[in-house]
């Protein structure tokens, strides 16, 4: 009787246990669904402290890629894809990690294994040749351009650069508000908006791939920029229309499809004079 205590106390821990690793499973899983892969990697990563949970590795994985931290998921890919239940997709991302990160040789064998799993799939051939034509570029092009990093760049993400009226538009989510928390479930980042820099060439006369020295950026305008995401600005030639990417945001409402996503739309607007931009308008190609 005395041993058949304590043995009832071992199973109803172990069983607790385990319905507490469901409880935060199902949690994660909704996470994902709703593209909160911020939220999954803190959850994921509490489960796999305690438990070898092949469920969690893979969405930890996956998670780790939406949010374009390269280096982590090539770390849980490499841990995935030696899994039962694991997939050819599975090494189709392994290996794209493993060319992010400049390994397109490991990434190679990997894009092969993909392609004898999944032939008729022709993404492995194609990244595969992709890893053999940039290291050919490398060796091509390395004495005819110079990439240099900015002064303007920040610890976010800042890209799609356009010239506009002496200066660059970019787009940036570098806008931290410590009193309004706005950051995007997706990166944790806040949500990206276009920016504005005054450039200025140092060089002289023909002289046009001169140095620039460049401004303080700054937002672009309130009246495109909305409280979601809004990035990858082209202008009219005349500079008179902007074209933009912004979530499903018009007139102060969210528009979202079945699954409640709300989608990335293309708008347009039409400049007022004195950095005025008239209301932005969707696209009637929009989906």
């Amino acid at each position: 009787m005395r041993k058949s205590i304590p043995l009832l106390v071992l199973s109803l821990l172990a069983a607790g246990a385990a319905l507490g690793q469901n409880a935060k499973l199902k949690q994660g899983r909704i996470l994902m669904d709703n593209l909160n892969y911020v939220g999954a990697i803190e959850l994921y990563n509490e489960v796999l402290e305690k438990h070898d949970v092949a469920e969690a590795k893979i969405n930890l994985a996956e998670a780790y890629r939406k949010v374009n931290d390269t280096e982590n998921a090539e770390y849980w890919y490499g841990q995935v894809v030696r899994l039962p239940e694991a997939e050819p997709i599975h090494k189709l991302y392994y290996g794209m990690m493993l060319q992010r990160n400049g390994k397109c040789e490991q990434a190679k064998e990997w894009y092969q294994q993909y392609v004898e799993a999944v032939p008729e799939d022709m993404r492995g051939q194609y990244l595969a040749r992709a890893c053999d034509y940039e290291e050919e570029l490398m060796v091509r092009n390395a004495d005819i351009f110079e990439v240099k990093h900015l002064d303007i760049n920040s610890s976010y993400d800042d890209f799609g650069p356009q010239y506009y009226k002496g200066g660059l538009v970019f787009s940036s989510d570098r806008d931290a508000n410590p009193m309004i928390d706005r950051n995007s479930q997706w990166t944790g980042n806040p949500f990206l908006e276009l920016f504005y820099v005054d450039m200025r060439q140092t060089g002289t006369g023909d002289d046009v791939c001169g140095e620039y020295l460049f401004g303080r950026p700054e937002k672009f305008s309130n009246e495109v920029n909305s409280k979601f995401h809004d990035a990858a600005v082209s202008f009219g030639k005349r500079q008179k229309e902007i074209y933009f990417t912004r979530n499903n945001f018009l007139d102060g409402k969210k528009g979202t499809d079945d699954e409640g996503v709300m989608r990335l739309k293309v708008y347009y607007a039409e400049s007022l004079g004195e950095g005025r931009w008239s209301e932005a308008q969707s696209l009637p190609f929009n989906s």
